[in-house]
C-alpha cells in the first residue's frame, strides 16, 4: 500500500460490463480538452474485436493484440509493448493518464504491473477502469491505495456521473 500523500486523486471506475464506464471516461476527456486544450493525455484503452482484445495508444493511432477473450492475456506482449506504451506516456510528461481497463489479463505481466504502479506514483493524474469481478494482486493494490477513489457505475447513476466536475478542483482544468 502506498503511503505517499498526494494533493490529487486517481479515479477508477468499477461496474458491470457494458454499463457505460468507458463512455464516462470519453465524456470526461472531451470535457477536459474543452476546458484545457493544452492538456497532454496519455495511456491506453482496450477494446475487444471478435475474439481478440487490443490495447490502443491514447497518443497515436496504433494498437496491438494483448490476448484472447475468455482465454487470457499475452504476458510477453504486456511486458514489452504494454511496458513501452506506459514508459512513452511518462516520457511525454502527460498531465493525465488513461487506463481503460485493468483486469485479469495482465495478472501475470509483472513488469507491466510494476510500471502501472510507478505511473500512479508519478505527478500525472490517472483515470481508469478496473474490472469489478476481478481480484488480482495488481487490482487489489490499486483499490487499496490512499490516493485512489473508486467510483461504482450503475445503470441508475451512469448518466449523472461526471469525472470532469471532480477534476475541476484539481490541476487539470
Amino acid at each position: 500500500m502506498s503511503l505517499l500523500v498526494r494533493s490529487q486523486m486517481h479515479y477508477f471506475l468499477i461496474g458491470d460490463r457494458q454499463v457505460g464506464k468507458s463512455t464516462i471516461i470519453n465524456k470526461t476527456l472531451e470535457c477536459l480538452r474543452e476546458k484545457n486544450p493544452e492538456i497532454r493525455i496519455g495511456g491506453f484503452f482496450t477494446k475487444a474485436e471478435e475474439s481478440d482484445v487490443f490495447m490502443h495508444y491514447m497518443t497515436k493511432h496504433e494498437s496491438f493484440c494483448i490476448g484472447k477473450r475468455k482465454i487470457g492475456g499475452y504476458t510477453d506482449v504486456f511486458n514489452s509493448q504494454g511496458l513501452e506504451l506506459l514508459k512513452e506516456t511518462e516520457e511525454k510528461n502527460c498531465d493525465l493518464i488513461v487506463m481503460d481497463e485493468i483486469g485479469w489479463m495482465e495478472s501475470n505481466a509483472e513488469a507491466f504491473a510494476l510500471e502501472i504502479l510507478k505511473v500512479l506514483d508519478s505527478d500525472a493524474q490517472t483515470i481508469g477502469v478496473l474490472r469489478k469481478d476481478c481480484s488480482t494482486p495488481l487490482i487489489d493494490e490499486i483499490k487499496n491505495r490512499a490516493d485512489v477513489m473508486l467510483i461504482e457505475v450503475t445503470l441508475e447513476n451512469r448518466d449523472s456521473l461526471s469525472l470532469c466536475s471532480l477534476m475541476q478542483t484539481e490541476k487539470l482544468v
